[in-house]
């Protein structure tokens, strides 16, 4: 089961009164189903306006609303795709005054010592040193696609079961925006203290 994710929006936590949201989704496809789906995939590729690309990959913000109706339709049309989404309310969280980054640390250091293992329990401690090195606007990224991880897998459970899917989930393969996921697992890397 190979499962593709990606995130778009502003998450930044600036109170400047702009609503902001952040958004990830999650594309799951069946082995099985890949070659038929990547087909159709590039084939739709092929029609886009020079427009549609920045640094050679289309992206949705660029696609005419003709390409963005067409893409939808082609996503829908395929029932062995299972798309997730999940969307993050920035301006709740800056309205709320909430410290997410803060509040989450604090707990993953509980869990970390009710972990039995000693090495499970520093490496805990070390996720958590990692998570508060990170800008707020990278934790909710981090958060947020985690989050999305989380309902794709429940989501795929449930509307990939049959048996046709059975070979499909001998193997899983997680694939996260590459850009967003080295500039992030980099930072937190270099700064764990």
């Amino acid at each position: 089961m190979n499962y593709y994710f990606d995130e778009s929006g502003d998450f930044r936590l600036d109170d400047d009164g702009a609503r902001r949201v952040g958004i990830v989704a999650g594309i799951t496809i069946p082995e099985s189903a890949e070659p038929a789906a990547f087909a159709t995939f590039d084939r739709f590729v092929a029609t886009l306006a020079r427009s549609a690309f920045k640094k050679g990959e289309p992206k949705g913000n660029l696609l005419t609303y003709d390409e963005r109706t067409r893409f939808a339709k082609m996503i829908a049309g395929n029932a062995k795709i299972v798309v997730t989404p999940a969307t993050l309310d920035i301006g709740s969280i800056s309205r709320a005054k909430k410290d997410v980054r803060g509040d989450t640390v604090r707990r993953m250091r509980e869990l970390a010592e009710q972990c039995v293992h000693a090495t499970m329990r520093g490496q805990a401690h070390l996720l958590a040193s990692q998570l508060k090195n990170l800008s707020d606007n990278q934790s909710l990224r981090l958060g947020s696609v985690a989050y999305c991880i989380k309902r794709a897998f429940k989501q795929t459970i449930i509307l990939l079961s049959g048996e046709e899917y059975f070979g499909c989930w001998d193997q899983m393969r997680f694939e996260i925006d590459p850009f967003r996921c080295v500039e992030v697992v980099e930072r937190s890397r270099f700064s764990s203290g």
